[in-house]
């Protein structure tokens, strides 16, 4: 099978690029023929709109196109993401040359909304992955610019105006959001959700439900720190020092590092160790270094993906303080196929991968009182998190995961 995957970029390393990059170099090992067509994350004026990038040296055939100017030109002009003349030329020239059997669209940044619909007039069916809630959100993540949740565009736009800040572009946001319920409604054979919460929100603003299917996602990576470090790891912990209390991730607001910041103010040094890995913009990151005031955390600054395993290995409990409507959960299987007790915010599809009192904790969003009340928790019973890390399964494995995923691309194939 001919599949051609949409992406925005091929070899940045946020989890929406890491899992499809992953899925299409496994379906080239399995046999199957994928041409990735990406945009640039940098303009690059002086290029083609659409040009080869030739083959990825594993085998998939790379294609890069430069799609809308910039994601803050999306922010402001909600009709370039509607549709866009240029992009819809484009598909069309791709799909007459390429030919796909299928196509799986991991993001619509940068193609349209237009692209969907020339891809259904070319008759080839499609699947498409939300990896964020673009389709609902210009933002993508649900969140207001107070970083309150938001549960959708509203019927008229009126919500993504306000919190853009733009009131005169209302009908323009109600238009991207309708536009993005037809389309994908009438031209998109199944969506395929990261979890159920995300499917719900989608369905609470008009998607179809029966359009949509959950599929967890499992990536190779999980498999590899499972195999490197949580399938022999002793479930004891290190000697009698300080609870290590980690955190690896885009040091952004919405990720609610800040709150995990704040509840490490409850414990004395040397009680607890907190461990940051990650960047981000500096105003951000120097308040978080100003939240320390007890200086029971230390941030490491940008870490390297290959070094992952051996930074988990650190922990002995790792929090993920998202305050915003995370779609999935993959920093939590990371975590756990790393033997590492997960504490983790309730909301967006965190709740789906943490059992509670077996893998880990859950916590009400941007409530460090709370977090730290659940690490408390950690240091009165040393055999707690002892208990949960024997207790963490294997992961489902991503070849499992292929499995599921060439079925549906068969069902979908077959269907249309």
């Amino acid at each position: 099978m001919h599949i051609l995957f949409t992406m925005s970029g091929w070899r940045d390393e946020g989890g929406g690029t890491i899992l499809p990059r992953q899925i299409a170099l496994g379906l080239v090992r399995r046999g199957h023929r994928v041409t990735v067509v990406h945009t640039e994350t940098t303009d690059s004026p002086a290029r083609p709109v659409c040009h080869e990038e030739g083959t990825d040296p594993n085998g998939v055939q790379l294609v890069a196109v430069r799609g809308l100017p910039s994601f803050t030109h999306s922010l402001l002009h909600p009709e370039s993401d509607a549709d866009a003349p240029r992009m819809r030329s484009v598909t069309a020239a791709l799909l007459g040359r390429l030919k796909p059997d299928l196509v799986h669209y991991h993001s619509l940044n940068g193609f349209s909304l237009g692209s969907v619909e020339e891809v259904h007039h070319c008759g080839v069916p499609g699947i498409y992955t939300s990896h964020n809630y673009w389709p609902l959100c210009p933002r993508m993540y649900l969140f207001k610019s107070d970083l309150s949740l938001c549960e959708g565009p509203g019927e008229d736009g009126g919500r993504c105006s306000a919190c853009i800040g733009y009131p005169g572009k209302a009908n323009g946001y109600g238009m991207r959001a309708a536009r993005a319920r037809a389309v994908l409604n009438a031209c998109v054979p199944l969506h395929l959700t990261v979890s159920e919460r995300a499917g719900r929100l989608f369905a609470q603003n008009g998607h179809d439900p029966d359009r949509m299917k959950t599929l967890h996602p499992q990536t190779e990576t999980v498999d590899a720190i499972w195999r490197s470090l949580g399938r022999d790891r002793n479930p004891s912990r290190r000697g009698s020092g300080p609870l290590r209390v980690g955190f690896i991730g885009n040091l952004f607001a919405w990720k609610g590092v800040h709150v995990l910041v704040e509840a490490l103010q409850a414990f004395r040094p040397g009680l607890v160790e907190g461990h940051v890995f990650g960047a981000g913009p500096s105003p951000y990151t120097e308040a978080l270094q100003r939240l320390d005031r007890n200086g029971v955390v230390r941030f490491h600054g940008r870490y390297q993906p290959d070094r992952l395993s051996r930074l988990l290995g650190m922990f002995d409990i790792s929090v993920v303080p998202s305050i915003c409507e995370e779609t999935g959960g993959l920093v939590v299987l990371e975590a756990l196929a790393a033997r590492v007790p997960v504490a983790g915010s309730r909301v967006g599809g965190i709740p789906e991968f943490i059992s509670e009192g077996e893998n880990g904790f859950l916590f009400e969003p941007g409530n460090s009182e709370h977090l730290a009340e659940v690490l408390h928790n950690c240091l009165l019973d040393p055999g707690l998190l002892e208990r949960m890390r024997a207790g963490i399964e294997p992961p489902r494995g991503f070849d499992t995961y292929l499995d599921q995923l060439e079925s549906i691309y068969g069902g979908v194939a077959a269907g249309h």
